[in-house]
Order: structure tokens, then C-alpha cells, then sequence
């Protein structure tokens, strides 16, 4: 576990290389880690960094102001009354479904049926208003 830790510690350290950028006779731009035959000089490449370290004066600007903006947006949100308790959309759907399907067996009860069929859609009707009292308001 100690191992993992220090492999990820060392992972987030930026690391800083030399990158060497020359052009050949053919007018190719090339990138390597080490210099071509011919003397180029290095090219300077900013490290990888995270958080609000190495920005730009506008970028900071805009960061802030970014800031600021999640400050004032987790303020208003905490200062809202909690929900009132009740049923949110999906139960409401939920609900007007088993009522809709409710409504459908006791309609097909009264047109009447076979015994076996009869049984089953009672199972039915018991098993719905069972759902309803359980989950509806």
C-alpha cells in the first residue's frame, strides 16, 4: 500500500526535459530528446502545472472570477429551506402508471372473463393496489 502511495506522489512531481526542435534539408520539422548531429539549441517548454500556479494574468483573472462565482452559487444554494418531503416526478409517474394499469384490469374484470383468467387478473388488481398503498400518496 506504501508503495502505491509514493508511486502516485511521484507521479503528480512535473518533470522537466530538454526538447530539441531542428528542421532538415527537406524542410521537415523534427522533436527529439537528444540533439541531431548538427548543434541546435534546446527548446524551453513550460512544465505541466496544476492548480492556480503558473497562469497568465488574464487566466488568474478568470479563475478567480470563476471562483467567486461557485462561492456565491454554494452560498445561495445552502441558504435555500430544505425540500418540503413529498413525492418527487419519477414516484408521481410511477403512481399515475400503476393507477392507469389499476384502472385497466378492474375495466377488463367488468366486461367479464373466463374462471381462468378471472384469477389472474384479480392477482393483478390485488398486486397494484398493493403498489399504490406502498409507494403512492
Amino acid at each position: 500500500m506504501g508503495r502505491i502511495a509514493l508511486l502516485l506522489c511521484l507521479a503528480v512531481i512535473p518533470v522537466r526535459a530538454e526538447v530539441y526542435r531542428w528542421v532538415d534539408e527537406q524542410g521537415t520539422v523534427h522533436f527529439g530528446d537528444r540533439p541531431p548531429a548538427a548543434a541546435v539549441e534546446p527548446l524551453e517548454i513550460a512544465p505541466n502545472v496544476t492548480g492556480s500556479r503558473g497562469l497568465r494574468p488574464g487566466e488568474r483573472e478568470l479563475l478567480d472570477r470563476i471562483r467567486a462565482r461557485e462561492a456565491r452559487q454554494r452560498q445561495a444554494r445552502d441558504a435555500l429551506p430544505p425540500a418540503p418531503p413529498g413525492p418527487n416526478a419519477a414516484t408521481q409517474r410511477r403512481c399515475a402508471g400503476h393507477r392507469l394499469r389499476l384502472a385497466d384490469r378492474k375495466a377488463e374484470r367488468r366486461r367479464g372473463c373466463r374462471t381462468s383468467r378471472c384469477a389472474a387478473i384479480d392477482r393483478r388488481v390485488d398486486y397494484y393496489r398493493h403498489l399504490i398503498a406502498g409507494e403512492c400518496p
